[in-house]
């Protein structure tokens, strides 16, 4: 399946489309041109965008319906310098922020990251749909002066169900694939308290995600089902005038088929995970607003099941085998002929923060606050250790007669393990006129090895006690051009230098790669009239690691050229029209032990629509891969092709 564009078309009609027709739009999304923009993530409180000076992406809950975007997964990919890359449409899916896979993942305000985990790179395919997803936030560059570690890359941010917008809603969408999907959501106030409920099933029967290889078994040609419940929910009460509490949770049962580069019978591969997020705050505000503080408690239960299946027929004919096996892998009859091994690993994470803000002076705020971070893991070797972090941070903003906005933080961490860490980082932004403003950031970061890097997974993965924390030291600086107030155009270059990065050698984890990402953003946006609005975006990264041999060679899975483009057209009041594409350069991948090999560069389309008959109803249709474009994220695991799905929105 071939797109009728060429691979050396494809990226000129993308910037093309980007610019000259120019919502991926970093710092500013347009939802209302009389609007403004705000950000939560930056400095940990509503701030505009205009008043920021770290790079940033605001994906409001308009831009996720407009685009018919269905997961955290899709609405990411969408977006400048973030590089997704996935072991099929629906598997494992690894996100690099300008190239760094350290980024730290919160849902309203929850640290989600796996301690038994490779590496801290959360599995975002794990988060499933987007039914109440109210807007997702990123903040680019080292941001562990703010958060702590594994934001040494940046951060991503979601935030659920908004109590603001209340009614009952319903949505059931199906398509191809045999995929059905069923969802509601309600929300509503009694007294005092505020309340947002959802609940979502999701089922598809997938595809078979693995290329033609020569050793590839016809009987490997399956379908990798993936079946996905959720709920999730908000509420927020006020004790009087000065205090109110939160509490907010999330819940993903998820079942995935896969199959396995290293096993030529995948066809009976298939992972159960359970993800749980809670929180729980009280917020008070004092002295007439001057002094807002907020104590909370957070919690993340992870569980991970592994199971695969092999034909002892064919590879172990001992008939000497147990149902019950005393090592890690356990085997347990399935049917004559078949044996299934499981792995087990369970992970839990608890925070506690004390967040404070004091402004007693128009243009100078102070945040300060204390937090605590325990992570618990274990898995069937009978590893079970567990490792936790004290911090205390502090960061002081100067603003200057409305234009000049400035931050400088500090924080320090001490993990019982890996030691003290101290980072920092400055922001600044000076909005010269109404059209033009510059911007930038420096900062540091660092990431603590996983309980899994360290302590290992016998009799695979050997334990390394002598692992050291990653840490990077980066910078960017920007140009932010207004030509009218409904348009806006960015130019911005990053900088970031890595050391002690995790890898894995030798059945074990080391502290062997150092790695330079550098590299520059164009992105540019415009509403022409009431009907168009139209965005693009252009990102160069070159990242490089170091290797054992002191050769820099090009890091796996980062396209060196990322271009994205978007136009939404409203002929009517009741119609809305949407049309996107994403373009991928080359770029290298390999499997541990074997030869690395170039990925093809391809280039998407997606076509939406949706049409609200009343009030009541509306109904919305789209097309993914367009043009059947046969690509690959990883190697050795394809993507669909062209899938369409309609919808029905009942809103009461």
């Amino acid at each position: 399946m071939n797109t009728p564009f060429s691979n050396k078309g494809a990226p000129a009609l993308l910037l093309i489309s980007s610019f000259l027709l120019t919502p991926a739009l970093a710092d500013k999304i347009i939802t209302d041109s009389n609007d403004e923009e705000i950000i939560f993530t930056a400095n940990k409180r509503a701030t505009q965008l205009s008043e920021v000076g770290a790079q940033s992406i605001v994906i409001t809950e308009k831009e996720i319906q407009t685009r018919q975007y269905n997961s955290a997964v899709e609405a990411l990919a969408h977006q400048p310098g973030v590089i997704l890359s996935q072991n099929s449409y629906s598997g494992p899916s690894t996100l690099y922020l300008r190239g760094s896979s350290n980024t730290l993942l919160l849902i309203n305000g929850v640290p989600v990251s796996d301690p038994m985990g490779t590496d801290h790179n959360f599995n975002y395919s794990l988060l499933g749909q987007l039914l109440d997803v109210n807007r997702i936030e990123v903040l680019k560059g080292p941001q562990s002066a703010l958060y702590g570690s594994s934001a040494m890359g940046g951060v991503v941010q979601i935030f659920t169900n908004d109590l603001n917008n209340p009614g009952t809603r319903f949505r059931i969408m199906a398509g191809s694939h045999e995929t059905v999907q069923i969802g509601a959501t309600t929300t509503g106030a009694v007294g005092d308290l505020r309340y947002s409920l959802s609940g979502l099933f999701y089922n598809t029967r997938g595809i078979d995600v693995t290329t033609d290889r020569p050793n590839k078994p016809q009987n490997d040609y399956d379908k990798d089902r993936n079946k996905n419940r959720q709920l999730s929910g908000r509420f927020n009460y006020i004790l009087n005038d000065n205090l109110d509490v939160d509490l907010d949770f999330t819940y993903n049962n998820r079942y995935d088929e896969f199959d396995n580069l290293y096993n030529v019978t995948p066809y009976n591969d298939y992972n159960r995970s359970k993800i749980f997020t809670g929180r729980v705050a009280l917020n008070g505000s004092f002295f007439e607003d001057r002094w807002n503080s907020t104590f909370s408690y957070g919690v993340l239960h992870l569980d991970r099941d592994s199971y695969s299946g092999e034909d002892v027929n064919r590879y172990d004919p001992n008939p000497n085998w147990k149902p019950t096996d005393p090592d890690w892998m356990k085997t347990i009859p399935v049917k004559i002929g078949e044996k299934i091994s499981h792995s087990r690993f369970r992970g839990k994470t608890q925070t506690v923060n004390f967040d404070n803000e004091l402004s007693f002076y128009k243009d100078f705020t102070t945040r300060f606050g204390v937090a605590y971070h325990h992570d618990k893991g274990s898995d069937t070797s009978r590893l079970d250790h567990s490792q936790n972090t004290k911090s205390l941070y502090v960061e002081q903003s100067l603003d200057f007669a409305d234009k000049f906005f400035n931050t400088v933080g500090i924080r320090y961490d001490k993990n019982s393990i890996f030691g003290s860490k101290t980072t920092y980082r400055l922001t600044s932004r000076y909005n010269i006129n109404e059209m033009l403003a510059v911007k930038g950031s420096f900062g540091t970061g660092f990431t603590t090895p996983t309980i899994y890097q360290a302590f290992g997974s016998k009799p695979y993965v050997e334990p390394n006690f002598d692992l050291k924390a990653e840490t990077s030291r980066g910078y960017d600086i920007g140009l932010e051009l207004r030509p009218t107030v409904s348009s806006i155009l960015s130019l911005n270059y990053f900088y970031t230098n890595y050391k002690n990065m995790i890898d894995y050698q030798k059945n074990r984890y080391v502290n062997l790669d150092r790695a330079r990402i550098k590299g520059f953003e164009l992105v540019g946006s415009v509403e022409l009239n009431d009907q168009w609005i139209l965005s693009g975006s252009y990102t160069y990264l070159n990242a490089k690691e170091k290797k054992a041999n002191g050769r820099y060679q090009q890091m796996l899975r980062r396209p060196k050229h990322q271009i994205t483009a978007n136009v939404t057209y409203q002929p009517i009041h009741n119609l809305t029209l949407n049309a996107s594409a994403i373009y991928y350069s080359q770029r290298e991948d390999g499997v541990y032990g074997k030869p690395n090999v170039k990925l093809d560069s391809f280039a998407l389309f997606d076509i939406a629509g949706s049409y609200k008959i009343n009030k009541t109803f509306e109904v919305d249709a789209k097309i993914q891969n367009l043009f059947n474009k046969d690509y690959e994220f990883a190697r050795g695991y394809r993507e669909k092709g062209r899938a369409a799905y309609l919808g029905v929105n009942i809103s009461l």
